[in-house]
């Protein structure tokens, strides 16, 4: 008899864990607040040169496509610590949140300098490219 009240117990514990679990993964898809390990996964994309020298929302520099540590994210807060991982080939980098993007497009949650998508080997050519990742909060503002 004590073995299957046993049972019971971590049957209804694991219930419980799972439940919580899909309450937290909801919540997260729905805008919580983000914190730090939060991990989103997207389809990432990156933007170019006919940026280059126009301000970005975080006013720190201007847009520079060759800058190896920016990135645009539709939702996480200015100035945010992430760390963004290609889903394809197990590349990636750290990188800060410095504006805001891409804008309307659904699915996507990062919109990245040249560089960050060259160095996460997504960069196709002036015109292409894109890759699901995963974007892991690593520190926020």
């Amino acid at each position: 008899m004590t073995n299957i009240r046993l049972l019971n117990v971590l049957f209804g514990f694991t219930v419980l864990i799972m439940a919580a679990l899909t309450i937290a993964k909801e919540a997260t898809a729905k805008g919580a607040e983000p914190y730090v390990g939060m991990i989103q996964t997207c389809k990432a994309t990156w933007y170019g040169p006919g940026f280059d020298g126009k301000p970005m929302k975080m006013d720190e520099i201007p847009y520079d496509s060759n800058n190896p540590s920016r990135i645009a994210h539709s939702t996480l807060p200015m100035g945010t610590i992430v760390e963004v991982t290609n889903l394809s080939n197990g590349q990636s980098e750290i990188v800060k949140v410095t504006d805001r993007g891409p804008n309307g497009k659904p699915g996507r949650c990062v919109d990245a300098t040249r560089a960050v998508a060259k160095q996460l080997g997504y960069y196709v050519n002036e015109h292409a490219g894109d890759a699901q990742v995963s974007v892991r909060v690593i520190w926020l503002p």
